[in-house]
């Protein structure tokens, strides 16, 4: 997300994917969990089975990795008691073998991936679309995002998720992260509360992009 606010203006989002995630326990082949000296993964990994590491691996400390590609081959190729948090096909490419499954904390554990692209998608197809901008507060003051917010409230705009994130401009300066339901290009509520905050002199409106919701049904 901090990668695509910062370059926004050379890419945007032109479609999401919710794809599930599920953990497993790998290790080189003939490990056990018994004999385990460490576990690695990608933080966000071990955090989504932080609960089951604590439970069956207390005494095992946790380590991170770039990727759990990476702390799959880092554990196959180590053969001294390192395991990983990483998924089924990298126990494949790795020749790992899988000594605990489905280690994660939530049973329907899904991420969302943002499809970028150069260009933003324009059509005029019907269904749910999703509309992403960054707000950057011109003035920050006490109320200002409660501004923002109110805009969207007036026309009966669903958002579907909102975060701050760092402006990169200066100690203490953030943007805000929104995710709107509509499609700013054919609806007239969405274009008129983006419009009101802009011009209003709220904040200052850049387009992530307009995009095809995916569906999120399980």
């Amino acid at each position: 997300l901090d990668e695509l606010i910062a370059n926004h203006g050379r890419v945007v989002i032109r479609g999401e994917v919710i794809h599930p995630i599920r953990h497993q326990l790998i290790g080189a082949p003939g490990e056990a969990p018994e004999s385990a000296t460490r576990v690695l993964s990608h933080p966000q990994a071990s955090a989504q089975c932080g609960r089951w590491l604590k439970a069956h691996l207390p005494e095992v400390p946790v380590a991170p990795a770039h990727s759990t590609a990476e702390a799959v081959q880092m554990a196959v190729l180590a053969h001294d008691g390192t395991l990983a948090v990483g998924n089924r096909r990298s126990a494949e490419i790795y020749g790992g073998e899988i000594l605990a499954e489905d280690i994660m904390d939530v049973p329907d554990n899904r991420t969302r991936f943002a499809v970028v692209g150069t260009e933003e998608v324009m059509s005029d197809a019907h269904g749910e679309w999703t509309t992403s901008i960054i707000c950057s507060i011109v003035k920050d003051r006490p109320g200002a995002l409660l501004s923002i917010l109110q805009e969207f409230a007036l026309r009966a705009i669903n958002l579907t998720r909102l975060e701050s994130r760092p402006a990169r401009t200066g100690l203490g300066h953030y943007v805000f992260f929104i995710d709107a339901e509509g499609n700013r290009h054919r609806d007239l509520p969405l274009q008129a509360a983006l419009t009101a905050i802009d011009e209003g002199g709220i904040a200052a409106v850049t387009s992530l992009g307009c995009y095809p919701t995916a569906d999120r049904s399980p």
